[in-house]
């Protein structure tokens, strides 16, 4: 395989994965303000917001850690990994209504 095209596909793929960590920021950023103005609210409702702050937390934390070693691993588990972190975003996107 030409080179050029590999290091035009882990070029996108890490354009993709700073989107999807920049997207997990402004998701966290917005639950975080939300918290801190929504003033009284059930324990309940407090308890999901926090849970759901500590799940876009280790979100971003693992993008960091995705980005660090996709320089270090083929293109095959970078790839493995990265459908897994759609999954949770898209799991973190979906209001929970229960």
């Amino acid at each position: 395989m030409d080179s050029s095209v590999a290091d035009g596909g882990r070029a996108e793929e890490e354009s993709e994965t700073a989107d999807r960590k920049r997207d997990l920021q402004d998701l966290l950023r917005q639950e975080m303000d939300m918290h801190l103005t929504e003033g009284r609210v059930s324990v309940q409702r407090n308890q999901e917001r926090v849970n759901r702050i500590t799940q876009l937390k280790e979100e971003i934390r693992l993008q960091e850690t995705h980005r660090d070693s996709s320089q270090s691993h083929d293109n095959s588990t970078v790839s493995d990994q990265s459908g897994d972190t759609v999954e949770k975003l898209n799991a973190l996107l979906t209001p929970d209504n229960s």
